[in-house]
Parts: C-alpha cells; sequence; structure tokens
C-alpha cells in the first residue's frame, strides 16, 4: 500500500448554466459543504469580461462566503474579480479542524480576472471576504486526497 492518492481538482460551476440566473450552490455541490452565502451566477448577470465560463461563485449579498469538507485538501489557486465595485481587498483563510493556518489579502478590481496562487496545505474550510464587496469566483484549483 503506497502513500494516499492526490487529485487535482478545477471546480468550476458551468454545470450550472441553465438552470437558473442565479441561486444558492447545491447541497454538496462538487464535494464540498458550502455556506448559505455561496450563490451561484449566470454569466450575463454579473460582468462583461470574457473568460469562457458561463457561471460564477459569488458571496450572495457581499457576504463572506466558505466551504469545506471532511477530508483534508490543498487550495492551490483560485480566479476571481469584483462586481459591482471598482476595487477591494479580499481576503482568503484556510483553516483546519477550527484552526486557522493561512490568510492571504489581494487586491482586486472590478473586470480584471485575477489567479493568485495559493499554498494551502491541508486545509478543511476556505473562506473568502471582501468587506461587503460582491466577488465573483470562477474557479477553484484545489487537490483531494481520498476520503
Amino acid at each position: 500500500m503506497g502513500p494516499p492518492r492526490r487529485t487535482k481538482t478545477v471546480v468550476n460551476f458551468d454545470d450550472l448554466h441553465g438552470k437558473e440566473p442565479a441561486g444558492p450552490l447545491p447541497c454538496g455541490y462538487s464535494g464540498f459543504t458550502w455556506c448559505e452565502n455561496a450563490w451561484f451566477l449566470a454569466k450575463g448577470y454579473y460582468s462583461t469580461i470574457q473568460t469562457g465560463r458561463r457561471v460564477a461563485l459569488f458571496n450572495a449579498h457581499g457576504k463572506t462566503i466558505s466551504f469545506g469538507r471532511e477530508a483534508a485538501f490543498d487550495l492551490t489557486g483560485l480566479s476571481l474579480s469584483l462586481l459591482w465595485v471598482d476595487a477591494a481587498r479580499v481576503l482568503i483563510e484556510g483553516s483546519r479542524k477550527g484552526v486557522l493556518t493561512h490568510t492571504r489579502a489581494i487586491a482586486a478590481s472590478r473586470n480584471v480576472v485575477i489567479r493568485p496562487e495559493l499554498d494551502f496545505d491541508g486545509i478543511d474550510q476556505v473562506s473568502l471576504s471582501a468587506g461587503g464587496a460582491h466577488v465573483m469566483v470562477e474557479d477553484i484549483s484545489v487537490i483531494l486526497g481520498e476520503v
């Protein structure tokens, strides 16, 4: 028996295209537990950015969003932009068993997708906040271990 198998995964939200223009993420979407502020938003409603994505994650009501799973994972990156405001600071935090282990603050802008590389190893929870600004997340890159 070797080391546990790890799988690189990109979570995007395109498979939610055509359901509704916006709404809460489905329970257990992509194997994660999502907070009630984690919503999807269809392209025609969020931005003029030409990225190829048809649906994005956004923080409903400008509130903090979080997602996690029981088994630890690594957060290696995400693609995000602001909605409806020109600039804001986005705080990304990772924790394991309720203990904050990783923090990264980034400057984000409206209609400009940024892709910060992250090295959040061995976490089970991620939170993302922008001080009341709305954030669009196109995709999330993770490395998953066996459950």
